[in-house]
């Protein structure tokens, strides 16, 4: 075989792979972000429920932990404001007296922050 036909040769070979694999039928969908931070709290993605501002500390805990699939990695207390509690993806939620007040993710904010 020539050069040319050669490299002909695997050009075909090249469309032909990338035609068939296209065959297999479509892959997982992608996954994306499980919970959408916004003014009132968080947003399950695909559930009507929500976990607003004001809910008991250890229900929003566990649902996040669930939701995430990761259980919260630091918790810090803030003097004069409440306790900050980290998830590894970087997702922070502020308590106040026991309930939900606020969220910090990916420098977006929302409810109240402790500095």
């Amino acid at each position: 075989m020539s050069r040319a036909g050669g490299a002909r040769f695997a050009r075909l070979a090249v469309v032909f792979l990338s035609m068939s694999a296209g065959c297999t039928g479509p892959g997982p969908a992608p996954v994306g972000p499980v919970l959408v931070p916004d003014a009132a709290g968080l947003q399950p993605v695909g559930s009507p429920l929500r976990i607003d501002f004001g809910r008991a500390e250890a229900g929003v805990i566990a649902a996040v932990s669930r939701l995430t699939g990761a259980d919260p990695s630091v918790r810090r207390k803030v003097p004069g404001c409440g306790q900050v509690v980290f998830w590894p993806d970087g997702l922070q939620l502020v308590f106040a007296s026991g309930a939900f007040r606020g969220w910090a993710y990916e420098g977006r904010t929302a409810g109240l922050i402790c500095g």
